[in-house]
């Protein structure tokens, strides 16, 4: 009998510790909801990543230096392909140059990305090979903004991707100038890219 109460009260007290575990991971929120401490963590770091976004993009301390962005795009879950890559570079003469466009379903975060940054026209397209995950955002650029010349590759490929690429190009009726080892390109004064 006497185990028994023994057993019964290790029972209660681990039960009451829990009680207490679980009310005290809970927290109101500003708006009178709960949440756990998770979700509450959560919550301020999308704040916070929001937070530097906006700095990011509204610095207007570096509109004199030379700027390179690396987008950090995302696609939707189950998609068979890679987001991809995407920099613009941002010259303190303010001429822009975009190196790939990430993948098709990220350019929505390409196109608007740019817009927040106040980018009306791209002043050079480079394409660093035909892949869907660094030129399938083009065609969505390229009815977004002006594209000054295009940068690209002499590879060739046999995908709708590549495709949607050269109608876009030509399309906007975009310069093209083929890329090989040894070019040089001058993006503005004092900044040669080899």
């Amino acid at each position: 009998m006497k185990n028994t109460k023994k057993g019964g009260a290790l029972v209660m007290a681990a039960l009451l510790l829990l009680m207490t575990f679980v009310g005290c991971t809970r927290q109101e929120t500003d708006n009178g909801t709960t949440e756990t401490a998770a979700e509450n963590r959560e919550t301020a770091s999308e704040t916070e990543d929001a937070d530097r976004y906006t700095e990011l993009v509204d610095d207007d301390s570096v509109s004199d230096k030379l700027r390179i962005y690396f987008l950090a795009l995302t696609v939707p879950e189950g998609t068979e392909d890679k987001a991809g890559d995407a920099a613009v570079i941002i010259t303190p003469d303010d001429h822009v140059m975009m190196i790939d466009s990430g993948h098709p379903e990220s350019s929505d975060q390409t196109v608007d990305f740019l817009k927040d940054l106040g980018i009306t026209k791209i002043d050079a397209y480079v394409e660093s090979h035909p892949h869907i995950d660094h030129i399938g955002g083009f065609p969505a650029v390229a009815n977004a903004f002006e594209i000054g010349h295009v940068y690209r590759t002499n590879v060739e490929h046999t995908t709708q991707t590549y495709t949607n690429f050269v109608n876009a190009v030509e399309e906007e009726g975009c310069p093209v100038t083929y890329l090989k080892e040894g070019d040089t390109l001058d993006l503005d004064s004092g900044i040669h890219l080899d």
